[in-house]
């Protein structure tokens, strides 16, 4: 749900409980935030072993989504109706927002 511009209601299934002074209160749990802090995931793909990382899982589903994607946004920017490669960028198009989604 949208609060203002650029920002959506967030509802914390766990709020943070805080002692502060001797007294313990319970964060609010209903919060507007931005985009980056209700969508955004750090290294979600990412596998760890030790001190190594690998990324080849993020690469290998999304790095053609997102190849795609780039490419299809750039397309619908400058959009002219007649132009014969729309079908292509519009599938693109559709394949990336449904992965973000």
């Amino acid at each position: 749900m949208l609060a203002g511009h650029g920002t959506y209601w967030y509802l914390d299934l766990k709020p943070e409980q805080v002692v502060q002074n001797g007294h313990r209160f319970t964060r609010r749990a209903l919060l507007p935030w931005g985009p980056a802090s209700c969508f955004a995931e750090d290294d979600l793909y990412t596998t760890k072993w030790g001190t190594e990382e690998n990324v080849e899982i993020e690469r290998f589903f999304f790095g053609r989504v997102d190849t795609e994607g780039k490419s299809a946004v750039e397309f619908f920017s400058d959009f002219q109706f007649d132009d014969p490669c729309q079908e292509p960028a519009f599938h693109g198009l559709m394949n990336y927002m449904s992965v973000q989604k």
